[in-house]
Parts: C-alpha cells; structure tokens; sequence
C-alpha cells in the first residue's frame, strides 16, 4: 500500500504519521492501523507515554489528542523483535477492552497460538482455535455459544482428529441427523441409527426418521410414522 505521509514520527518499531488523505496511523510489522479519522489536516506534535496520548495541531494553533496505549506498542514492538519474555511482562497491563486488537496482530505475524491466548472476542478465538486445530478449545467455545454452525464445524474436526464420539455428541447438539445417521451407518451402530429415529421425529425429521427406522428393521415405526405424516 502507498502512503503519502505528511507528518510522522517514529515509537519504538512504530511509526506514527498522519497521510495526505487526512487519517491518522501507525505502522507496525507490515500492518497499517488507523487511529482517527480527522475531519481536517493536522500535524503531529508528539507522543506522551506516560499519558497515552498522541497530540497534533493545525495551522490556527489548535491541539487536538488521541489516545494511543504506550502499552500496546511496547507490546507489538516486543513481538516485532520476537522478545515474547518483554511481550508477555507488557501483556497485563492492556486493557482487555483492547487485547483482540493485539490478537489481530499476532495473528498477522503468524503467532496463531499467542494470538488465542489473548483474544477476547468469542468468534475470533474459535476461528483460531479452528484453524489450529483445537478440539478441546472449539468444543468449549462452541458450548458457550450454542451455534449449531459453531457444532457441526467442530464435528468436522473431531471426526478429521477420529474422535467419532465427539463427533457424535457436537452433531447431535447441532441438530444435523442427516450426518449423525451417515456416521451410524458408516460405522455400524445400530443402537446410534435408532436414537437417530427417535430424536429426528421429536424434532419433524420425519424423512431421517423414517430411514433410520427402516435401516434397524423396525417396520412398526415405518408404519406408524407414515399414518401419523398421512
């Protein structure tokens, strides 16, 4: 990405700088962050850390400020020079209002499993979890959520991990006979396709119901089940 930077100034590996398209940003370990928008051109003045805030000026004198956690770039510097024992004493003292930001980082620098220790935020946590393949992880957050789409992308990663029991349990919770059914089949558990046949008629599955009962040969609840369907 070009940048036409007007002011700037640099903060550890970070740079501060204002562009010709009035935003203001930092650049960090190839990523671009907008702090503002600003509503007019101003030009940076400085960085106080002990304060957290960014000051710039336009040209009638007037100063406007930004907060920027000296924090968060002492960590992201950290990363950058891949010193996690600094990263890790700096950690606590972001706010966790802030920390997926700073997970989004990490992830962008590749550090996929710092990055799920630190995030806050429900879905990113289970998109990392899931790519790093986390059952434990995404069945706990797929259990927080309740998400029948959160279930069955766990299923599929339980029965990638040949944890069919899992599998079984997440695609239940999600509601997906049709998948549970094929499992059953699959692996020959008869006791699985009926209580495959009970829960999807509970739930007007009526068609997996009906297979389920005709593959465990009970001709009794086909039966029944096509009366009570008409």
């Amino acid at each position: 990405v070009q940048e036409i930077v007007k002011t700037g100034k640099w903060v550890g590996d970070c740079f501060i700088y204002t562009n010709s398209v009035n935003r203001l940003n930092y650049y960090v370990g190839g990523e671009i962050v907008t702090i503002a928008h600003l509503d007019r051109t101003l030009y940076l003045i400085g960085y106080i850390p002990k304060d957290n805030r960014l000051y710039l000026g336009d040209k009638e004198l007037n100063v406007v400020s930004y907060e920027l956690l000296v924090s968060v770039l002492e960590y992201q510097t950290a990363v950058m020079r891949r010193d996690f024992d600094t990263a890790d004493r700096v950690l606590p003292t972001i706010p966790p209002a802030h920390r997926t930001r700073v997970a989004h980082f990490l992830e962008k620098q590749g550090f996929k499993k710092q990055a799920l220790a630190v995030s806050t935020d429900p879905e990113h946590r289970f998109d990392l979890a899931l790519s790093l393949g986390e059952l434990d992880a995404c069945h706990q957050l797929a259990v927080e959520a309740g998400s029948e789409h959160k279930w069955r992308l766990v299923a599929d990663l339980a029965q990638q991990r040949g944890d069919l029991q899992t599998a079984q349990t997440c695609l239940l919770r999600a509601h997906d006979y049709p998948g549970l059914l094929l499992q059953a089949t699959a692996s020959g558990n008869a006791k699985l396709i009926r209580e495959v046949g009970n829960e999807a008629e509970n739930q007007g599955r009526n068609n997996v119901a009906f297979l389920s009962y005709f593959l465990t040969g009970n001709l009794k609840d086909c039966l029944e089940l096509l009366i009570k369907t008409n």
